[in-house]
């Protein structure tokens, strides 16, 4: 309906702006006109009452000075000098007798001085009435109709109206170009973000350096963009990478299946057969279980079981659970633990000092030496694994807690390069970190660092 669309269209911003310039214009352009016509009525009727004034005084003057009398031929002259410049005039005896020239008006007199505002109520019927006593008793009385000066005004205020209403459709004209240019940025920037897609998320709304609000909205949608990219980005590279990781379980399937289904007649065949597939399907789901939780703890959604946990106890239930790997490497395995306690997600927190234990065991050749420290320091515990492997170099210790980072000396505490990341998250998550160094063993050292309970987190 023409309701709804009008109501859409003023519901624009650019019509709105639009509408309120013109009005503000409008209103200091009538705001302006009304005071010039209040001025102007107010100075004419005081030109007009002044006048009077001065013509009673001359009037007076020369009856007084001549001393006319009611019946003297020249003071008819007298009046009707006076009356020729638009003056009724009343000469009032003392003995009641009345001498008039001119018609004198029915409208209401104005006896004082009037204010700007009853200068625009007067009307044509209405005068200005001035009186003087005489010396000899008499009155003298004269009246100026005010037909010329209403007039006047009401032709000021129809050609002020009429200029008002031009002023409004001119100032809605420049109100609509000034909201068009002051929208300009905006609408540049509209149509440069409707070309940015998923292809295209390189592509950055232009700034003009003015740091107005528009240019401030500008650089807030390009670092949301920056974002994005990053976020795109990394998510194409972490489907590459899954798709990667995963392809090699299910192809190793895939050949087992296609292996087995030549030999039906052979169970021992369909048996190694299941078992590969059963520890396939294992990996994929160690995998996939694993970034289920990467994910949950990066978006924020995984919830901590808060618990006291006894440090030294997990990292001894740990290292009895390990050691038949050891010994089967013929590894020394150390354990040299404080007794300390944490508040922290029990379950968790084995995930991660197991992912760093079987880090180190798989990077430490035959005859190696590992060991497990806990120890408190600074308002913090701290968990060091350390080995005599290979160790880290400097320049990837960061980048070996990216995901499916395999470097040749890096320290993955899974096959799929998801172990690091995973234990770093953990202790990030409880308000800690992991980082990795240098081991006095001549291998790598990884720390895990928990704040104690009230302590400051880190940030």
């Amino acid at each position: 309906m023409w309701w709804d669309r009008a109501r859409r269209t003023l519901g624009r911003i650019e019509v709105r702006l639009t509408l309120l310039l013109a009005l503000a214009t409008s209103l200091v352009v009538a705001g302006v006109l009304g005071f010039l016509l209040l001025r102007f009525a107010h100075e004419s009727l005081d030109d007009v009452a002044a006048y009077a004034d001065a013509e009673l005084r001359g009037l007076g003057t020369s009856v007084e000075g001549g001393h006319l009398a009611m019946t003297d031929p020249l003071l008819d002259l007298v009046l009707l000098d006076t009356a020729r410049e638009g003056f009724a005039i009343r000469l009032r005896g003392a003995d009641g007798s009345v001498k008039s020239v001119g018609d004198w008006p029915a409208g209401a007199p104005i006896e004082h001085r009037a204010s700007g505002l009853d200068a625009l109520q007067v009307g044509p019927d209405d005068y200005i009435w001035r009186s003087t006593p005489l010396a000899d008793g008499r009155t003298l009385e004269i009246a100026r109709p005010l037909r010329r000066f209403s007039r006047e005004r009401s032709e000021l205020a129809r050609r002020m109206l009429a200029g008002l209403v031009a002023g409004v459709v001119a100032s809605a004209l420049a109100s609509l170009l000034l909201a068009r240019r002051a929208l300009a940025p905006l609408r540049s920037a509209t149509d440069a973000l409707a070309g940015i897609d998923e292809s295209h998320l390189g592509q950055r709304l232009p700034e003009r350096g003015t740091g107005d609000l528009l240019d401030r909205h500008a650089a807030l949608l390009n670092r949301v963009l920056s974002r994005l990219e990053w976020s795109f980005g990394r998510m194409r590279a972490f489907s590459a990478d899954v798709a990667h990781e995963l392809r090699t379980p299910v192809n190793r399937i895939l050949n087992v299946a296609d292996v087995a289904a030549l030999r039906e007649d052979d169970p021992e065949s369909w048996r190694a057969a299941l078992q590969s597939v059963h520890d396939s399907a294992s990996e994929m789901a160690r995998l996939i279980e694993t970034l289920l939780l990467l994910a949950r703890g990066e978006e924020g959604r995984l919830v901590l079981q808060q618990e006291t946990v006894a440090l030294a106890d997990l990292v001894d239930e740990l290292a009895e659970f390990y050691a038949p790997v050891c010994e089967e490497k013929e590894l020394a395995l150390e354990v040299d633990a404080e007794d300390v306690k944490v508040s922290a997600d029990r379950g968790l927190l084995v995930r991660a000092v197991s992912n760093l234990l079987e880090n180190a065991i798989r990077e430490t050749p035959r005859l190696g030496r590992l060991r497990v420290a806990v120890l408190s320091r600074d308002g913090e515990v701290e968990v060091r694994v350390s080995d005599s492997g290979r160790g880290v170099p400097e320049a990837d210790r960061e980048r070996i807690f990216e995901r499916f980072v395999q470097l040749d000396a890096a320290r993955t505490g899974s096959s799929a390069g998801l172990g690091l990341p995973l234990a770093r998250m953990i202790a990030r998550l409880h308000g800690g970190d992991l980082r990795a160094g240098r081991s006095r063993l001549g291998g790598a050292r990884f720390t895990l660092s928990i704040p104690f309970p009230g302590s400051r987190r880190r940030r």
